[in-house]
């Protein structure tokens, strides 16, 4: 007779990753992929839509700012609706929402339209990206949880990464407008290819008091619900659906709470800055249009490898997240490098993509700090709202690019400018640490009831 594990979470913590749940991590990551596919390619797009309609660059800033706008009321609204009504429900309408969006901006035939089309699509991105973090991590062993929410969030910038390339061959082959076309239909296909098989979070459930569907989860993850002695608790489903903000300020987490969103204010507000801006200025240093937009390409390609070695690192020091602070200075110290070597392509290229490994993978590995400071009834919001509050923070960077640069600005000196907000982001992170408060359970750790046995024909999603 096998010793009684204590809970669904020890289970899971216990437990090898099972096929289950190692799909529906690769669901999270192929829809993060489209995600950062489609909220990172306006930024290759600027210079491409400006030559064929004869415009200046900075006027195309309200475009980039529209879509970011979106992105802040989607992350803020869907969080707490993610938290009552599920993160299933929420992945699913924000994918149509962005999908369908992106298509329609294939056919824009002037700025007010794209203008339009980009803050709706916005409000689909806004919603996709903190909840398929918060599924992904609903699912993994704490052992692995740094790893695998850095893995979904690195995702947003690998598809930023692949879409530069896929950029670079498809504008001159067929034009801007292939690319949206591209980024409404991959989704849309992926979509109704895995809509059945994406399921709903076991916290979730668990916190519903759906106990015959989180026995089905359990048994899909190989573990039996005989073996739990006290598996779930049902104590706080009441609060998880009506309070889910305010859980956020309770139980001492109201300052982390504050310095968390400075974070992710900072944070990307310099990783969106570099994004939407650095094809421009480095075309404005003498690069040409192809090559600063692979240079770009090579800061998400940084992103995606620094965050998860930062994540895998910081997991294998006990969640030791003094390391990310020190990424963010060492990505502030190479922006400034960058503007003593942006005209040498051999000594640029390494300094780009470190910018990324640093900084902007520091900011992806932060979201393994949100999901272990809040519990399962408010961990869609807490990362919504951070996510809210850091959107702020990556309109304010687009809009002084475009100001900076319609102003006529060196580049060099635009990019200065853009190593405090990575500074004031290490400031931050450095005093959550300080403080402490960042539980590194709390990321599996969910409310009780006991698991009744399922009929077979139980669906768990």
């Amino acid at each position: 007779m096998s010793t009684p594990i204590a809970s669904l979470a020890d289970a899971i913590d216990r437990s090898p990753l099972s096929p289950f749940q190692k799909r529906t991590i690769a669901i999270c990551l192929l829809i993060a992929l489209l995600d950062g596919f489609d909220a990172l390619s306006i930024g290759y797009l600027i210079p491409a839509i400006a030559k064929d309609w004869e415009i200046g660059a900075g006027s195309l800033s309200l475009v980039v700012t529209a879509g970011l706008v979106g992105m802040i009321l989607g992350s803020m609204v869907f969080g707490p609706v993610a938290d009552r009504a599920g993160r299933r429900f929420v992945i699913i309408v924000g994918t149509l929402i962005f999908g369908v969006t992106t298509l329609a901006l294939s056919g824009a035939q002037s700025v007010e339209m794209l203008t339009l089309f980009r803050f709706v699509a916005g409000l689909g991105l806004g919603t996709v990206g903190p909840n398929v973090i918060a599924l992904a991590s609903e699912f993994t062993p704490t052992r692995s949880k740094s790893t695998v929410v850095v893995l979904i969030s690195s995702g947003l910038a690998m598809g930023g990464f692949i879409g530069g390339f896929a950029i670079g061959f498809l504008i001159p082959a067929f034009g801007w407008r292939s690319v949206f076309l591209a980024g409404g239909v991959l989704p849309l296909v992926i979509l109704a290819a895995t809509v059945r098989l994406i399921p709903e979070s076991v916290g979730f459930l668990a916190a519903m008091g759906k106990t015959e569907q989180v026995a089905a989860l359990a048994r899909r993850m190989n573990i039996d619900p005989n073996h739990t002695a006290t598996p779930l608790t049902s104590a706080a489903a009441p609060a998880a659906s009506k309070v889910p903000v305010a859980e956020l300020f309770r139980s001492g987490r109201a300052v982390n709470t504050l310095l968390l969103w400075v974070v992710f204010f900072c944070g990307l507000l310099f990783a969106y800055f570099m994004y939407s801006w650095m094809p421009t200025l480095l075309a404005a240093a003498g690069l040409t249009q192809q090559t600063a937009i692979f240079a770009t390409s090579l800061t998400t390609l940084g992103c995606v490898a620094g965050g998860m070695s930062l994540g895998v690192l910081v997991d294998r020091r006990n969640k030791d997240y003094r390391i990310l602070v020190g990424a963010f200075v060492i990505g502030a110290a190479l922006v400034a490098a960058l503007t003593a070597v942006v005209g040498n392509l051999w000594l640029m290229l390494p300094v780009v993509f470190l910018i990324g490994f640093t900084a902007i993978g520091s900011q992806a590995a932060v979201n393994a700090v949100a999901t272990a400071m809040y519990p399962v009834s408010a961990r869609s919001t807490g990362l919504g709202w951070a996510y809210g509050v850091g959107r702020m923070g990556s309109v304010v960077g687009p809009l002084i690019g475009g100001t900076l640069i319609s102003a006529a600005v060196a580049p060099t000196q635009i990019f200065l400018m853009i190593v405090i907000p990575a500074l004031l982001a290490a400031g931050a992170l450095a005093e959550i640490v300080r403080r402490g408060g960042i539980d590194i359970t709390a990321a599996t750790t969910t409310a009780a009831a006991p698991i009744r046995t399922p009929s077979l024909e139980q669906n768990p999603a």
